[in-house]
């Protein structure tokens, strides 16, 4: 970040910071990076700071003794403020190489970083303000929360392959990935991961809310704790849902459950049939008089502070918002996430300007910015396109709208099931694409919606599947992939 239009650099640090930009190699990048030179308030160091960064934007170094050549043009004409130039630089030069003195670019830097903070956090307390005057009060949350966490990512040098090297060895340094229950992506972890944004697409109507309330209980079986927010679905039903995928409930004490299981050769693991059974003994999730043999087990199990289930109006959620929200929980209930089930993005607060599509892109780079800010997992999904209604397999290129948001998250998996497969209770799931490990498959589910399970196993995709389905399908051929 670079901190511009507010009030400038004054004595000591104003000398200091211009001695480090203009002879300093390791300083001169770190304040080129974060302080403009609108800041100086002396005429006389705007012009020493501007010719330097001139210097450093050329030559990548600082200028050092050249820094007299950058400005002959201005201390050669003779008038006082070409002799105030002379001055300072020779008195910076001096500073700057005085042994007894001891110039320390660390003590100098730490200094402009309290510098920049301070700054940061008037300039969020002018933009929450500002904010407020029209009713915005996301923005200001946002604004303050925004300078309140202000760090210019200048003030840090990264790391060395050694330390790398030390940081790979930990395992507690490894990616923090959440297992779905699908063998094939979790051997690879390809679940949603902290940090990261994970981006599920499907045709409407097609379980993209099941799959989310699916990651949800998966990250709470490995102990997460998150948020649910909802712009679809009631918060009502969300939670009835999230209650029957825990423990497997069907719907009505009447229904039956139609399940579909793989049945593999016990030596070689290979497939040898679907078989379709139905299953009579499973609980219901209807009827009051189980209300607290439920209240109960959730308590056993510790799950009741794990989730906070939100809903926010259609189209009426920022992430401004998200942002104001988390900030609540965080403050008011000591509750910080580590993932976020967002049903779903493409509903949130879009500009529907003629650069919708821009805007669309712009909301998932920044959900993927807060993703990577807060620290934790962001799960989302969308919708995929008319062609994608109706493919075989919906690929990457399907996806509803603007494109970018394939580029911009770390995983996409599209969700993909012919009419006959879903009267069987079979899909595929789709890798279309990996930032970290491998992409361009499929794999194989059995689902039981009527008891909330959107995984029940998995399989890898091979091209005889379908001679595995009823022949006379309409829907049968080819490989899927």
């Amino acid at each position: 970040m670079s901190i511009t239009n507010t009030e400038g650099l004054e004595g000591s640090l104003q000398i200091n910071v211009a001695a480090l930009a203009v002879f300093s190699d390791t300083g001169a990048p770190v304040v080129r990076a974060s302080v403009d030179a609108s800041l100086f308030t002396s005429r006389v160091y705007r012009d020493i700071i501007t010719r330097t960064y001139t210097f450093f934007d050329a030559y990548k170094r600082p200028p050092k003794e050249h820094i007299a050549d950058e400005l002959e043009d201005l201390m050669s004409k003779g008038d006082e403020h070409g002799e105030m130039l002379k001055e300072v630089v020779q008195s910076l030069y001096e500073l700057y190489h005085d042994k007894e003195r001891g110039f320390t670019d660390a003590y100098v830097l730490a200094d402009l970083e309290r510098f920049v903070r301070q700054q940061s956090l008037k300039v969020g307390v002018v933009e929450a303000h500002s904010a407020i005057q029209v009713g915005d009060l996301d923005g200001a949350e946002s604004a303050m929360h925004r300078a309140m966490k202000a760090r210019s990512a200048s003030f840090t040098p990264g790391i060395t392959l050694l330390e790398g090297i030390k940081l790979l060895s930990n395992p507690d340094t490894e990616r923090d990935t959440l297992t779905l229950g699908v063998k094939e992506l979790d051997r690879l972890r390809l679940g949603p991961a902290k940090k990261e944004l994970h981006l599920f697409i499907g045709p409407p109507k097609a379980g993209k809310s099941w799959w989310l309330i699916w990651c949800a209980k998966r990250a709470l079986m490995q102990n997460w704790k998150g948020v649910y927010i909802t712009l679809e679905l009631s918060e009502r039903l969300v939670a009835r849902r999230m209650i029957q995928a825990i423990f497997a409930l069907k719907t009505r004490d009447d229904a039956e459950i139609n399940v579909p299981h793989l049945v593999l050769d016990d030596e070689t693991g290979k497939l040898i049939s679907i078989e379709m059974a139905v299953r009579e003994k499973i609980a219901s999730i209807d009827g009051h008089r189980k209300i607290g043999a439920y209240a109960k087990r959730i308590e056993a199990q510790h799950l009741n502070n794990k989730i906070r289930i939100k809903e926010f109006p259609t189209g009426s959620l920022t992430v401004h918002g998200i942002e104001a929200y988390l900030d609540l929980l965080d403050s008011m209930h000591g509750f910080i996430p580590d993932f976020i089930c967002l049903d779903y993005a493409d509903l949130m607060t879009v500009s529907a300007d003629d650069n919708y599509r821009l805007s669309l892109g712009e909301l998932y780079k920044n959900l993927r910015g807060l993703a990577v800010e807060r620290g934790l997992a962001l799960i989302t999904a969308s919708q995929s396109n008319r062609f994608g209604a109706g493919a075989r397999l919906v690929q990457a290129t399907d996806v509803a709208e603007d494109f970018s948001k394939i580029g911009t998250a770390d995983c996409v998996i599209t969700y993909t099931a012919t009419p006959h497969e879903r009267r069987r209770g079979l899909a595929r799931l789709y890798v279309a694409a990996g930032r970290v490990e491998a992409d361009k498959f499929t794999t194989i589910i059995t689902q039981s919606y009527g008891s909330g399970q959107f995984v029940r196993d998995s399989y890898g995709m091979f091209p005889e599947y379908w001679t595995f389905l009823p022949k006379g399908d309409e829907d049968s051929g080819g490989t899927g992939e």
